[in-house]
């Protein structure tokens, strides 16, 4: 990811039962910094769960340019099986075609 770009990301999803979920991005080795802007910075995106597929966009600007950025949900909160679809990254502020 290229440092001052904005992204989106893109997915859809849901649960066998309701339940919260996190997503958020980070540098995938040390110091497993949490990156981005708005909510998901120093944070998870938490989001609920239901049991229609429903689709989830976040978009966020990155401060520096990171070649080992990741994306990652975070599903311990809850043992209800989750579903997960159509999962993107985009340049800009929309979503495009998984």
């Amino acid at each position: 990811m290229v440092g001052g770009q904005t992204y989106t990301f893109c997915f859809r999803a849901h649960a066998s039962a309701a339940r919260p979920i996190g997503v958020y991005t980070d540098i995938a080795e040390p110091p497993w910094t949490v990156t981005g802007q708005g909510s998901i910075r120093g944070g998870q995106y938490p989001i609920t769960l239901t049991t229609t597929p429903t689709r989830y966009s976040r978009t966020f600007t990155i401060e520096e340019t990171d070649t080992s950025g990741r994306i990652a949900f975070d599903l311990a909160q809850n043992s209800a099986t989750v579903y997960l679809d159509d999962v993107g990254v985009y340049e800009g502020t929309g979503c495009g075609t998984p």
